[in-house]
């Protein structure tokens, strides 16, 4: 049975991106908290990430997590270090940045 894709699914977070509204949307301060929502989501997933990586080469081993985690790296990343120390701050960046690194 395929469901309906939900507001939260990576298609229809990534159809962000198709659009210049949606980045602005997702840079806006108001919207913040969603940002930082993701980055807390990557911090608690971060070591279940690593235990549990998929191969590219066979993609029903990439589970849900992988996609996710690999989604929320790829919105976060296009944010610049400016938004990042006006909306999150700097104890938030050090804990979080070795993800990217």
């Amino acid at each position: 049975v395929l469901h309906e894709p939900c507001g939260n699914s990576p298609s229809h977070q990534s159809g962000l991106w198709e659009h210049e509204e949606g980045y602005r949307w997702f840079v806006d301060r108001r919207n913040a908290k969603y940002s930082i929502a993701m980055f807390s989501q990557m911090h608690h997933w971060r070591r279940a990430v690593m235990d549990q990586q998929g191969s590219i080469a066979v993609l029903s081993t990439v589970g849900p997590l992988e996609r996710y985690a690999t989604l929320y790296s790829v919105l976060l990343s296009t944010l610049q270090v400016e938004w990042y120390l006006a909306n999150i701050g700097l104890g938030y960046m050090g804990v979080n940045m070795p993800l990217f690194l």
